[in-house]
Order: structure tokens, then C-alpha cells, then sequence
């Protein structure tokens, strides 16, 4: 990503730069668990599927921003958007090919806009007012975090687990959550 936000792919054996995405600046990146594959985000609703220099889908998600993405498997991503929009996906794509097919498998709602996503056995929101929202979970709790804290991080420790970074009046906490559990 470049210092104005726009996405640029490079070819070692040809040193040669490929065109810049045009599409808002480039707002939200996320590798596939193999490391194969690249989903960036855009800010005017734009996602591109990347792999190696090439772009292999893209698509219109959303009229807003991109904020964050995540991959919740090898082939299942999710969106998170300023308007409030989280939507999940599944990738049909078989290397060699050249092009990528994506299906939308759900889309919610949430009370406000999302920071970062992030996947370990459930689909976590992070909003901006501290909040962190189990997405899958269909009575909607929201976990209990810092309320009028400011997250700053999420960071996977295994595959049902990873730890948050954030602060609320200017004191820097750590959590641990494990699951549908928050440890402080």
C-alpha cells in the first residue's frame, strides 16, 4: 500500500509496477490463511481478491467504505463497511485459474460502524465506542468490554483464541478472549 492509499503490485521478475487501483484508496487487507490469497478493501465499497500480482475478482460491496476484513477459512471471508454492514462470502476459485467467483452467504447489521473484524471460532466485530460484538451469535450480545474505550488491536493467539489492545482514559488494558469468553 502506498503512501496515498492506493494498491500497487509489483513482479520481481520484471520489476515492473502494475497499474494503481483507482478506487478510493485501499482502506482494509487481510491474507487467506495459506498466504496464497489477498482481499483488500477500498474506500468507495470496492473489494479486490488478489493472488501473486493479479486480480482474480472484484467487486462492488458496498457504496461505503471498506473498514475491515477477515478470512474465516480458506475460502470464506467476511466485510465490514461503514454503513454499518458486516457480510460473509465464499470464494470459488481453483488455482490455476485466472478469475474468482464470490457468493454472499449472509449480511448483518450492526449498531454501529466496525473497526476490525477478526475470526476464531466466531465472528468478532470490534465498533468504535469499545464494544465488541459476537456476530454469529443470534441474540447479539454484545461481549463485555470498555464501553467508552478505544480498541486499538486484535491479535489471533490460536484459532479460538486472540487478544485485544485497547484504552480507555488513557490507560492501555490487554484482553484475552477464549471463545464466548472476555478475561481482563
Amino acid at each position: 500500500v502506498a503512501e496515498d492509499r492506493t494498491m500497487r503490485a509489483w513482479s520481481i521478475s520484471t520489476a515492473m509496477e502494475n497499474p494503481v487501483s483507482k478506487k478510493g484508496g485501499t482502506t482494509a487487507l487481510c491474507f487467506s490463511p495459506c498466504g496464497q490469497l489477498l482481499v483488500s478493501g477500498h474506500g468507495q465499497g470496492q473489494l479486490c481478491i488478489w493472488h501473486q500480482n493479479s486480480v482474480i475478482c472484484s467487486m462492488q460491496v458496498s457504496d461505503c467504505l471498506v473498514s475491515s476484513v477477515a478470512f474465516m477459512s480458506e475460502r470464506e471471508f467476511a466485510v465490514a463497511c461503514l454503513d454499518n454492514t458486516v457480510t460473509t462470502w465464499r470464494l470459488e476459485w481453483t488455482p490455476p485459474q485466472t478469475t474468482a467467483q464470490v457468493k454472499q452467504l449472509s449480511s448483518y447489521t450492526v449498531g454501529s460502524s466496525v473497526l476490525f473484524l477478526h475470526y476464531c471460532s466466531m465472528l468478532l466485530a470490534a465498533c468504535p465506542n469499545g464494544s465488541i460484538i459476537d456476530l454469529m451469535d443470534p441474540t447479539d450480545v454484545t461481549l463485555g468490554w470498555f464501553g467508552s474505550g478505544h480498541i486499538h488491536a486484535m491479535q489471533e493467539n490460536d484459532c479460538k483464541s486472540l487478544w485485544v489492545v485497547a484504552d480507555k482514559d488513557c490507560t492501555l488494558e490487554v484482553g484475552f478472549i477464549v471463545s464466548t469468553f472476555l478475561f481482563f
